[in-house]
């Protein structure tokens, strides 16, 4: 959660620091060990320190090239630092205290250029200024674990770990991008492409790097990189789930030796913050560390997302602490939303914001600064739908055998839906054949909701990239079961949600360790063989589940589906709408309130008896609406 913020002249020197002192005004709370600058004429950096480990000062974060003047600052929790040092023909880190990780990457980035990127391995968000070229060299890791944001005016470039620390500093004018705006109305949910929520504002994208110049900007995906076959299993001799286990523990260990304070792992009573746990006991009992370790649960007592007997099953199995935190009540979530909408500059409002910081307030009484959490485990073990691989591979039979023999549709029902559903991709098949091609710039769906005003839609939303289906990503790994796990790795939802997760647990003085979002993890998982990996015998994530069976709880392994969190996060999205109907609005050229009352009502029934509808189902009615309402409120826009 440390942040990284810089001014740029292409065009001039920079008299003073004034700027660049309003930039790291608003990452003061990514500042818990204080910020560090560093100006070469025309570039000033600022690097706001929360470290992880003692012998990790602000100063290693931050260089000047005493060769070629380049001035780098870098957010980061490397793995491979020692490895590129010795790449480079620097002392080892393991040996020598005196080169630090910014000196490793300036040497790197005169080894590798703009593939630099590429040779990371951990989360990361660096820039690189290059007096030489006047170009600047920023990058981020394949999952965007760490942000980074962009603007410019006038010959002056700025960047930032957050936008809002941008608009803070009068660099950029809080101003709402309608286009992004309308694309997360039309597809209610928030995409993390280029584009921000606020004019003028950019991202630099997760698994990019950008090269900017007075010109402008160039961002170029490096991870995955089209073109490149890597369906090739790495080890034909080793069972596929023990080298997921074997490769998922290393993540947890390399994780684990990043940190050298209190550590707070989320045991929600899932199947992937349970693995973590497990695993990361396991470890720590061959290699303990001197500082404890702390498992932290929520508990919703009386509710049906309630987990705790699956977090207290998985917490009985390790020797860690289990801190149980009561979830607060949102009945009065809606005071929190302008403030998170502030924050984050954007209508992506945390509706639980409660829960977050009593989350922030346990974790701070442990002494604990890091997290980890089980995000990406779905994404990266989630069986496949191999029956459709088939099919689109034009393997008909083997796709209907795959659908009747499927552990993951069990029912006759879910067959029959299953068998269907591959005619349907038959004949899609067949008419491309005769018919051209469709374009590939996206269409907004049809089945807008009826409180959208249509006619009001920005226009260009439709001018965001496609996003790539597992079709497009076939071509790099060979087969579509295997590209379908990599869509949803990279997909701009899941990228959006790894965003608003991480600028909500900064504010709470938090840095999230993601063990899953490990690249060579997931470089292996991509290699693996379909028909190597759906053989074991489980309904879900069987990668995951084969690879600890011996270890699981019997109760978790005997749980049903996932659980819903949908009655607990309605409710404070129905507690923020009543009335608001009735008042004046700033969103009132974009959505219809009436509608949107009516939409209100009709779920009332569905809330008393508990039958709630998914949230990203029939509750989009509130909590759309809502979120933009206070997004367009916060920027003071009058429709």
């Amino acid at each position: 959660m440390s942040g990284i913020a810089g001014v740029v002249r292409f065009d001039r020197e920079i008299a003073d620091d004034s700027t660049l002192t309003a930039l790291l005004y608003g990452l003061e709370h990514r500042a818990l060990d204080g910020s560090i600058t560093r100006q070469h004429v025309s570039a000033e950096f600022g690097y706001a320190h929360t470290a992880l480990r003692r012998d990790h000062p602000a100063s290693d974060h931050m260089e000047i090239c005493a060769k070629t003047n380049r001035l780098i600052v870098v957010d980061a929790c490397l793995y491979n630092a020692r490895e590129l040092a010795e790449a480079c023909g620097l002392a080892s880190l393991r040996d020598s205290q005196t080169v630090s990780i910014a000196q490793v990457l300036l040497a790197a980035y005169a080894k590798w250029g703009v593939h630099l990127a590429d040779k990371l391995r951990g989360d990361f968000a660096l820039v690189i200024w290059d007096p030489a070229t006047k170009e600047l060299y920023a990058a981020r890791d394949a999952f965007g674990c760490r942000p980074l944001f962009l603007a410019h005016r006038l010959g002056e470039f700025a960047f930032a770990s957050e936008v809002q620390s941008l608009v803070a500093a009068g660099f950029i004018e809080l101003k709402p991008n309608m286009a992004a705006l309308s694309d997360f109305i039309v597809h209610s949910t928030h995409r993390a492409f280029e584009q921000t929520f606020v004019e003028g504002v950019k991202r630099v994208q997760a698994g990019h790097y950008a090269v900017i110049g007075s010109s402008g900007m160039t961002q170029v995906r490096y991870w995955p990189v089209p073109g490149i076959a890597l369906n090739v299993d790495s080890d034909e001799q080793e069972d596929l789930a023990i080298g997921f286990r074997r490769m998922l523990k290393a993540s947890v260990a390399a994780n684990m030796a990043s940190v050298d304070g209190p550590l707070a792992i989320e045991l929600s009573g899932g199947y992937d913050s349970s693995a973590i746990t497990l695993l990361a006991a396991e470890h720590l009992a061959a290699s303990p560390r001197g500082t404890p370790t702390h498992l932290v649960s929520f508990v919703y007592p009386g509710l049906t997302c309630d987990e705790s007997p699956y977090s207290e099953a998985v917490a009985a199995c390790t020797s860690f602490p289990h801190v149980k935190i009561p979830a607060p009540s949102l009945a009065e979530a809606k005071a929190g939303f302008a403030a998170s909408a502030r924050h984050g500059c954007s209508p992506v409002i945390d509706p639980s914001w409660p829960r977050t910081q009593a989350w922030g307030q346990t974790l701070r009484a442990l002494d604990a600064r890091v997290a980890f959490t089980g995000i990406g485990g779905d994404d990266l073990t989630w069986d496949p739908d191999y029956a459709l691989a088939h099919a689109f591979e034009g393997r008909y039979f083997r796709a209907v055998v795959e659908t009747l023999r499927s552990r993951q549709n069990p029912s006759v029902r879910a067959k029959a839906k299953g068998l269907r559903r591959l005619v349907g991709v038959t004949a899609r098949k067949a008419l491309r054949k005769v018919a051209p091609a469709p374009s590939q710039q996206e269409v907004a769906p049809q089945n807008l909701e009826p409180w959208v005003r249509r006619d009001m839609m920005a226009p260009d939303h439709a001018a965001f990239p496609p996003v790539l289906r597992p079709e497009d990503l076939a071509v790099i790994w060979g087969n579509r079961a295997t590209a379908e796990v990599a869509s949803w790795l990279i997909s701009p939802e899941l990228l959006g949600a790894m965003e608003f997760t991480e600028l909500h647990a900064a504010r709470q003085g938090i840095t999230l360790l993601h063990p899953f979002l490990n690249r060579d993890l997931v470089d292996s998982v991509l290699r693996m063989t379909s028909d190597r990996r759906k053989g074991y015998p489980w309904r879900i994530k069987s990668l995951l589940l084969q690879a600890l069976q011996a270890e699981w709880p019997a109760s978790l392994l005997s749980r049903g589906s996932k659980t819903s969190f949908d009655t607990y996060f309605v409710k404070a999205y129905e507690s923020a709408t009543v009335g608001l109907a009735k008042l004046p609005h700033c969103s009132g050229e974009l959505i219809d309130w009436d509608e949107v009352e009516l939409a209100r009502g009709a779920l009332e029934p569905l809330l008393r008896t508990g039958k709630t509808p998914g949230l990203f189902g029939q509750g989009r009615s509130m909590w759309i609406p809502i979120c933009v309402e206070t997004w367009l409120t916060a920027c003071d826009y009058s429709s």
